[in-house]
Parts: structure tokens; sequence; C-alpha cells
């Protein structure tokens, strides 16, 4: 009878099987991935056994021996690897971190690694900035003043912007690429191949079910991470042992990838960095962009502000710079002056990309003026809309901004909204977003609140802005495209007041002519009528100043064709 119904209702014996397999799963592979995943944060000796070794038995002796010997054999090979590495393989000595002469701001980030975690970090800055290796150096002085068996901070890389590349491809991949960085094992991704199971029984279903495979694995893997870190906090407390919980660094977030599609696992991911910052049992630094960082994370925890810890990241001072070119590249100081090194500023990509060239050859001067001509170039591919095809401003929007950076190292951010964009914001945080210009915090008072300013993105690219305006026919042609623009937008206010005063003309034609009036013994219209006439004048002022700039940019340009005539 059994075998009879089985043969003729087989579809509904799936759901059993399924639910079969996933009991199993759940009660079977769930601990073997929490013990995964305490091994990959650190937690790979078990409680009971640490705690046993810290006794003083003489039956762990041996064990205590055999530990130490192995451990000082994998130190002995690991520093002989390195140091033969180093002497044959590497093509050029390791560069020291520009963060080594950075002290207090490494300090800064240290300090707020030791303390117990209440609030998320965010690292800002602009691109090339050097987040990530500050990170690197803040972990190195930590290893540096940390004995290993108490008081040790362990640290979880993942770099989320590899994975959404992988996910715009292949969600498998992505899923891989998530599981291995969190250390959860096995992870039997087998939703995508049993879909098509399941679209076979119920039609339909197997699409629903791969949709919805992604948002399935990252709440598992987060919860399961959840798990392993309440775990771990608590064999540290039965050892009684007060040690740092670890701290996850997640790196790779972008403006385009936390829209859209990659959305919802941004905001999944800050939810789940909220949680394990509340209970204490984990530290979560985002690293990020300062163009949207602070926005978007401040937006995904709730509008909690006082959850974020924001430390932003600037260039480095041009004595920090002299000191670590002294030590890094002696030869660029030899040839390099300080007018030079102004104009390489801070940026430690660009640092980086000057000091690399120069080892392999290269003269510094040629270095320092192929970088000041390519990012020249990325400029005047962004003036002509080669670049950012999805931009929201405009080329006279783009040139005023550099005429008005090439004259001031930084604005204050209300000034340059208003001058540049007259208010537009989307089109600000458009340009912010392209990297031609980047914000800053300004300095302020004890009374006051801290201020923004608005600055070039980079040194080369306010030495870029100060070479293009000295440049008097190339000025000329984007002055007559902002004056153009002037004109076009005054022009528009005018006929408005225009038309208005014509609506309000007509009342007093009506009354004349058709005796319809109506009484104004407070003589409302007549105010109002002048008071247009004062904002048409001021607009016919405007548009005056506007076209004599506009005739003197055709001046210029004609006085340019004629000179090339005559060659």
């Amino acid at each position: 009878f059994m075998q009879a119904q089985l043969k003729n209702n087989w579809r509904l014996f799936l759901p059993a099987i399924a639910a079969l397999v996933f009991g199993l799963g759940y009660f079977i592979f769930d601990p073997m991935r929490i013990k995964f995943v305490g091994n990959h944060l650190g937690g790979g000796v078990g409680a009971r056994y640490a705690k046993a070794y810290q006794q003083d038995d003489d039956s762990f002796f041996l064990s205590r021996w055999a530990s130490q010997s192995v451990r000082q054999v994998v130190s002995t090979v690991s520093t002989v690897y390195s140091w033969t590495r180093q002497t044959w393989f590497q093509k050029r000595p390791r560069t020291s971190s520009l963060w080594a002469f950075r002290e207090s701001e490494v300090k800064k980030v240290i300090s707020w690694l030791n303390q117990y975690p209440s609030r998320i970090l965010l690292l800002s800055g602009p691109e090339g900035d050097g987040k990530r290796a500050l990170i690197t150096e803040a972990r190195k002085v930590l290893a540096q003043g940390q004995d290993d068996s108490k008081n040790n901070t362990n640290f979880v890389m993942i770099n989320v912007g590899a994975l959404l590349e992988a996910h715009g491809k292949d969600e498998y991949r992505f899923l891989q690429g998530f599981c291995h960085e969190f250390g959860y094992f096995p992870a039997l991704l087998f939703f995508g191949q049993i879909s098509s199971v399941f679209d076979a029984v119920l039609p339909g279903s197997g699409k629903l079910a791969k949709g919805a495979e992604a948002s399935i694995v990252v709440s598992k893997v987060l919860g399961c991470t959840i798990q392993a870190l309440h775990k771990l906090q608590q064999e540290q407390r039965e050892m009684g042992k007060r040690s740092n919980p670890p701290t996850f660094i997640i790196d790779g977030f972008t403006d385009e990838n936390t829209q859209h599609e990659s959305k919802e696992f941004f905001e999944h991911l800050v939810r789940w960095a909220v949680y394990v910052t509340e209970t204490g049992i984990a530290k979560v630094v985002f690293l990020g962009d300062s163009t949207w960082a602070e926005g978007a994370l401040t937006g995904a925890i709730g509008h909690r502000p006082d959850f974020l810890d924001v430390f932003a990241v600037q260039d480095a001072a041009e004595e920090t710079v002299g000191q670590w070119l002294a030590e890094t590249s002696p030869k660029v100081v030899e040839v390099l002056d300080r007018r030079h090194l102004q104009v390489i500023g801070g940026r430690n990509a660009d640092l980086l990309s000057l000091v690399r060239k120069v080892e392999d050859g290269e003269h510094p001067e040629q270095v320092l003026d192929d970088m000041i001509q390519a990012t020249a170039t990325s400029v005047r591919l962004l003036l002509a809309g080669s670049l950012a095809q999805d931009r929201k401003f405009s080329k006279a929007q783009l040139w005023r901004a550099i005429s008005l950076l090439a004259k001031h190292r930084e604005v204050p951010q209300d000034t340059f909204l208003f001058s540049v964009f007259r208010g537009d914001e989307t089109a600000m945080k458009s340009m912010l977003s392209c990297g031609v210009i980047t914000q800053c915090r300004g300095s302020y008072a004890a009374d006051e609140l801290q201020s923004m300013k608005v600055k070039a993105g980079s040194p080369l690219y306010q030495e870029v802005f100060r070479r293009m305006t000295r440049d008097e026919g190339l000025t000329a042609v984007y002055d007559l495209e902002v004056a153009k623009d002037d004109i076009a937008r005054e022009q528009k206010k005018l006929m408005e007041y225009e038309d208005e005063l014509v609506r309000l003309q007509e009342v007093d034609d009506v009354k004349h002519f058709k005796d319809r009036g109506f009484t104004d013994p407070k003589k409302v219209l007549e105010r109002q009528k002048a008071f247009l006439l004062e904002l048409v004048h001021e607009q016919a002022t405007k548009l005056e100043k506007y076209h004599t700039e506009r005739r003197r940019c055709v001046g210029v340009i004609k006085a340019h064709e004629q000179a090339l005539a005559q060659c």
C-alpha cells in the first residue's frame, strides 16, 4: 500500500524530504558552522582546553611543551621565508607606510579599537587617502604592544567590493565568497540546484527560490556569526579572561553599489553591525568615501547619529611628507623642491605612485608632470561630457567650480553650493561622486558647530585647476559657456517678471476702458507693480553684466583666431 501511494503521489513527499534535509542541516551542520566561524574569529582553542593550559598541573606539561615547540617552529619557518622572499624574490624593497609618520592619527584609531564596543566607526575620506593603510598600521602597532596570551585583538577583513562585483556576474560566486569571508563552512549552497526541482513540481517556484537565495544565505551567515561571537564571549568569561572582542573591517562599499540591488545587502550588514556593537560582542569599522558614506550609514542605522563615530582621514601635512620621502626615496627629495611637494600634496595613493615610479628608474620631475597631465585629461573629459554620462551637473557648473577652487584652497560649503550650483544639492552630490571635488571639516570655536568646506579632489586637481584658469583661450571658451548659462537663467526670470507685470497692467486696462475696476484704497496693486519694476531693473542690470562678460570672451576667442590666421 505504501509503495503504491509513493508511486502515485510522489510529489506530495517532496516537501517532507526537503524538511528532512533542512532538519539535518539545522541539527548537524549548524553546530559545525558555528565552530568554524568561531575559529575564523580567533576562538579556535576551546575554553576548556585553554583553561586547562592555564593550570599548574604537571599532567599538562607535555601538551604545553608540544604546543610551544610547534609555535616556535612555525615562527622560525615564517621568519626565514619572509627574509628569503624579500632578499631574492621581491623586485623592490618594502616601502615604509606613510602612516608610520602620522602617529597622532594612528593613536586615535588605536584608542577607539581599545575601547569597549559602543559605536560603529566610520573611516571616511577622499579616494586614495590611505584608509586601508591606516588600519594596517594600527593593527601593526597593536600587535607589537600586545601579548598573544591576553588582551589580543582579532581583526576580520571583509572586502565587499569584490563580492558585489561578483554578484553582478554570478550570484553563486557572491554567496561563496561571502561565506568564505566569515569562515562559514560547510556552506551547502544548494538552493540554486534544487530550484529546478521545485520548478518542475510547482511552476514558477524555482525562480522565486533563486531570487530569495542571496537574502537567505546572508541572513544565515550573519546569524551564525552572532552565535559564534556569543559563544566566544562566554568561553572567555569561563576562563576568567577579559579580551578585546573581534573587530570587523568592512571595506568596498561605494555610492554606486549601495544603490538598487545591493542596497538591501548594505542595510542588512549595517543592521547586523548595530546589533553586535550594542551587545558588545564585536566592533565594526566601515571604510568609505566621504562623498556618501556618512549619510548612507546614518540612514541605514536609523538616523541615530549618536551611534556612529566618524574619523575623517585627511591628506598628510607637508612636513610629514618630507620626512617620509627622506627615508623612503631620498632621490625624490634631492630633485623636487618645496613647490613640487606642494603640487603632489599629501594624498597617500599619489605619493606611493610617485615613489614606485622613481624606484623603477623614472625621473621625479617627469613622473610628477605625467601625473598632472593624466589628471588634466580626466578634467577635460568631464568638461567634454565623455566621463560620467549620468552626471547631474552641467559643463558651466563644473567650470564655475574649477574657477572658484583655482583661487581658494577651501570654500565654505554654503558659499560653494550657491555660487556653483545655485542651491542644487543633487548636482553637487553628483560632482562629489566624480572625485573632482571633495568635502572636509573646517575648524570651529567652542560655542559653534563644525562647518563643512569644499576643496579640490586632490592637490593634483587643484594644480590642474590653476593651470587651466591661466590658459587665456581655454578660460575664454568656458567662461563663455558660463555667461550663456547665466544669461539664459536671468532672462527666464526677467520674462516671468514681465509677464506678471503685464497681467497686473491688464487689470488697470479693464478699469480704464471698460469701467469694471475695483476699489484699491491702499494702493496694493500700484505697489506690486512698482515692486515688479524694481525686479525687472535688477534682472536687466544682471543681464547687462553677463552680456559684457560674453562680449569679452568672444573678443578673446576672435583675437586668438586672428593670431592663428596670421601664422
